[in-house]
């Protein structure tokens, strides 16, 4: 490893801070934008059976992953191999110099304040925007139409 490579490596490292924490916590956020989904049109599918609601409701909530479940998950993955590969991008993206420089911001206060929040903000910023979509998700459809348009394969048109 150059030293320019150990460099992106700490750069990196101070970046993510915990990697576990930040990627499990996107994750985590994403699982729970899904089952909001899926409640939100299960709702709206069964809104005349109350039971089968309460049923989705229970099945949903059961469905969602325990820390516990995220720990195991986390120990099978080799976050080794995605660290080198996030440490190559840095490395190929910015010089020696430029490095040594992002280091040092890193080590202030405040912008371990932004990493020490980063995880929570993604993720509700992700919820935020998975509820967004789902209550637009009309206005997106009708916008992808006409995004789409004339398109040959909007009416399912074969290329000629």
């Amino acid at each position: 490893m150059t030293e320019k490579d150990k460099k992106a490596l700490i750069l990196v490292e101070l970046m993510l801070g915990d990697p576990k924490v930040q990627i499990i916590a996107q994750w985590k956020a994403a699982q729970q934008a899904m089952v909001d989904m899926s409640r939100q049109v299960g709702k709206t599918m069964f809104e005349g059976d109350p039971e089968l609601v309460t049923e989705l409701d229970e099945d949903l909530d059961s469905a969602m992953a325990s820390d516990e479940q995220w720990d195991t998950f986390w120990d099978d993955l080799n976050i080794g191999e995605m660290m080198d590969l996030f440490t190559t991008v840095y490395a190929d993206t910015y010089t020696e110099e430029e490095i040594d420089a992002l280091i040092e911001m890193c080590k202030t206060p405040t912008y371990q304040l932004m990493r020490a929040n980063n995880a929570g903000v993604t993720a509700k910023c992700q919820e935020i925007s998975n509820r967004w979509m789902l209550n637009h998700s009309d206005e997106i459809m009708k916008a992808m139409e006409n995004m789409v348009g004339d398109s040959p394969f909007a009416a399912g048109e074969e290329d000629e």
